[in-house]
């Protein structure tokens, strides 16, 4: 199924292919949604649909046209677009500078940054990200501060970069002053701009403080999570660490490589056995979660037992999950080769997915490997003596009276729904 973008892109060629007349406004929507689908083929033809019809001169579309090449990693045919501008206007320059920050040339996108006649918040935040890029902490913040002298108001956008760059260089001094910077611009309340306070807290050794920004996040993403649960961890807290991280998981919130790699650093820390992480586990099974379990299963340092891929497998069963049972059910037919649940586990899995051969299979290795179902016995206790019963069972010493008992009932119980309100048909 096509998405939106996609959609998009089908209906301008098919417009194109009608030949219906298609105003100079569609084409940079279109354009877009090539850059949008990475769909560099597309996006030349529409480049020479441009140039054919005369719109080749038209600010907008020639913006559009560089945003595309700039997001595909055409950047020769960037310049070549802007080159052509008679008149530019930031936004092209800032895709531009943007372009050529991210394939590493910050020289050729500090040189159209300090050409420009006429700069916005967007073309420092365009700058200062690429130098942020590239790892020059030093120069991005120096950016920052000009931006200030030049009386340039930061936006969330670069108070999000700027409290990134003061978590990498645990600056706290420069961190509490855009803090400050943050109140007066009333962006306090942003997800973003606190998720990376969140962060810089974290970094700079203030996990108490990251733990208050943390809480007041009323919606709270995965990147919040995770950073509270990193700084935990980093900060020699484990025990806090996997509590949040339990808490995380019952807000059903999908955890990252980054909450993962926490985790286990957490459970390292406090000498955790297979037991600690069997838990995690068995939490994310619960949650429905089968790839993440098996995701962390793969990064545990210990060996995982018999009771971690069994919950893998009956978590596999409700998921419909058929791979994922095949590889915990191979687990543990190894660790478990006697122990006929896991045999029947995987093989009532495969016929819920209709897989009537491969269940078929299963039951017959359990012969050739004779494993035997365990029989399920019902335990009764009476008069201080416990009992127990099979189906069909006949070697209590009180089977006859046993069996005379429950037919009697069986009787009643076909009385009780029996319709006594019938008449009688007349001869």
């Amino acid at each position: 199924m096509l998405s939106l973008h996609g959609q998009v892109i089908k209906t301008f060629f098919s417009a194109c292919k009608r030949n219906l007349s298609i105003p100079f406004g569609a084409i940079p929507p279109v354009l877009k949604a090539c850059a949008s689908e990475n769909a560099k083929y597309e996006g030349k033809r529409i480049h020479c649909y441009v140039f054919l019809h005369g719109f080749h001169s038209n600010v907008y579309i020639q913006t559009s046209l560089i945003d595309f090449y700039a997001k595909n990693g055409e950047i020769i045919y960037a310049r070549k677009v802007f080159d052509e501008m008679i008149e530019r206007n930031p936004i092209p320059t800032n895709c531009l500078i943007t372009a050529y920050s991210k394939c590493g040339n910050i020289i050729e996108a500090r040189k159209l940054f300090d050409a420009m006649p006429q700069r916005t918040s967007a073309s420092w935040n365009s700058i200062i990200a690429g130098y942020a890029n590239l790892g020059d902490y030093k120069e991005a913040l120096k950016l920052f501060n000009s931006m200030q002298n030049e009386n340039f108001t930061p936006n969330s956008i670069t108070f999000v970069t700027v409290l990134s760059l003061c978590a990498k260089l645990a600056d706290l001094e420069t961190g509490l002053r855009v803090r400050d910077l943050i109140i007066n611009n009333n962006l306090k309340k942003d997800i973003f701009v606190k998720t990376a306070l969140l962060g810089m807290y974290v970094k700079c050794g203030l996990v108490n403080e990251a733990r208050k920004e943390f809480d007041s996040i009323k919606n709270k993403d995965v990147f919040a999570w995770s950073s509270m649960i990193s700084g935990y961890s980093q900060n020699g807290r484990a025990n806090e660490a996997l509590e949040l991280f339990k808490s995380m998981i019952l807000q059903n919130c999908q955890p990252n490589e980054v909450t993962l790699v926490s985790v286990l650093s957490a459970c390292a820390q406090i000498g955790s056995n297979v037991e600690h992480f069997a838990c995690i586990v068995d939490l994310y099974c619960k949650a429905g979660r089968v790839n993440e379990a098996y995701k962390f299963i793969l990064q545990m340092k210990i060996e995982p037992n018999a009771i971690i891929w069994g919950s893998l497998l009956s978590a596999c069963r409700v998921c419909k999950n058929v791979e994922l049972a095949e590889i915990s059910a191979k687990k543990l037919f190894k660790l478990e080769p006697g122990n006929s649940s896991n045999y029947v586990v995987l093989s009532n899995i495969y016929a819920d997915a209709g897989k009537w051969d491969k269940a078929r299979e299963i039951r017959d290795l359990m012969k050739s490997k004779k494993v035997e179902k365990l029989k399920a016995y019902s335990w009764i206790e009476l008069d201080g003596e416990t009992h127990k019963f099979l189906v069909g069972d006949s070697n209590h010493i009180k089977c006859d009276e046993i069996y005379d008992v429950a037919d009697l009932l069986g009787l009643h119980l076909e009385w009780d729904n029996f319709d006594h309100n019938f008449e009688l048909e007349p001869l």
